[in-house]
């Protein structure tokens, strides 16, 4: 009976040893995760966190207070442009007076609306807010990309953040084309050329040459917003004398969002081509060596030729390019009249 009772109890040890076995590699299994501060949790269930509005634009960012109580939520809308006014955000008016409004409040609720006033500037603020250079959101079309930036900053590459740019510039009203630029040096992954756009002042009726990408306009020395005709005037003696206007102090450069095809982050390049004014007028006196634009009417860029051997130096880029001359450039770009 001893030896019974010593088999009946060596069988439940090993039962037991198995079960304790079977609760360790269960545990182990499981997602590890750092657990809260004491308190936390219990914390997060009393509390909601508050709302914040707030106006971005040339003069960086203001918040926005409250005033009268109210019924109606814009928040409902599916509009990315409005036009200046007062709006009603959960119960309470907020006036939206120019540049672009952000919304948040976590983990609920993030929005965001660009100003359609008739200040261009505080307007091509308000886009640029939208947009950090990297790549993340490049293959979007750009319906895609203009519903996206309702609820996110978009991570492009310049020649989608002029795409996204035209396309809400014309939905306000604008006049706009596509420029490019592209440099007589030896080619290279960061100074090929790239990609802009002008836009007309409905005011002046000046062409503005602006860089989203950048987050600049340029200025002359009287302070007058430049065309890219002006660009290439001032660039006649090698150097640009321009001041570049900054107009947004976002977050310029994605740089975690910013992957070749190959996985290498391009963060080493792009925050060193981007980061500071003497770097960038350095790049666009290389860049800007070619001017190109492009007709709103049609999908071809015509480039100022000055000669026939730079005519056929840029031809060998490419044979979709039309030159044409000073003159003929400026009767078909500047002449105030449809492209």
């Amino acid at each position: 009976m001893a030896s019974k009772g010593i088999l009946v109890s060596f069988v439940f040890i090993l039962i037991g040893l198995a079960a304790v076995l079977g609760i360790v590699q269960y545990v182990a299994s499981m997602p590890h995760r750092i657990p809260d501060a004491p308190g936390v949790a219990d914390q997060q269930q009393k509390h909601q966190n508050p709302l914040v509005v707030y106006q971005v634009s040339t003069l960086g960012i203001k918040e926005l207070t409250p005033s009268a109580a109210c019924r109606d939520d814009v928040l409902k809308s599916a509009a990315l442009l409005v036009k200046p006014g007062r709006y009603c955000i959960m119960g309470n008016q907020y006036a939206f007076a120019t540049g672009g409004v952000r919304i948040y409040r976590y983990p609920d609720t993030f929005r965001y609306f660009i100003v359609q006033d008739e200040n261009l500037p505080n307007l091509l603020s308000a886009i640029a807010w939208a947009i950090s250079h990297g790549n993340r959101d490049d293959g979007l079309p750009v319906s895609a990309l203009v519903d996206k930036a309702r609820y996110e900053k978009l991570s492009l590459t310049c020649g989608n953040v002029a795409n996204v740019s035209l396309y809400l510039l014309r939905a306000a009203g604008y006049r706009a084309r596509m420029a490019a630029g592209l440099t007589l040096e030896p080619w290279n992954d960061y100074y090929n050329g790239h990609t802009l756009f002008e836009v007309q002042d409905k005011q002046t009726k000046r062409w503005i040459l602006a860089d989203l990408d950048s987050n600049v306009l340029f200025a002359d020395q009287d302070q007058k917003l430049m065309s890219y005709r002006d660009i290439y005037q001032d660039l006649q003696d090698g150097h640009l004398n321009a001041t570049l206007d900054f107009i947004a102090t976002d977050s310029l450069v994605d740089v975690s969002g910013f992957k070749m095809a190959d996985e290498r982050n391009m963060s080493f390049i792009t925050e060193h081509i981007l980061a500071t004014p003497d770097v960038l007028l350095q790049r666009y006196e290389k860049i800007f060596q070619v001017v190109l634009l492009k007709p709103e009417c049609c999908d071809r860029y015509y480039f100022l030729s000055p000669s026939s051997q730079f005519t056929q130096r840029v031809l060998s880029y490419s044979k979709s390019y039309q030159p044409l001359s000073e003159a003929a450039f400026v009767k078909k770009f500047y002449s105030n009249k449809p492209d």
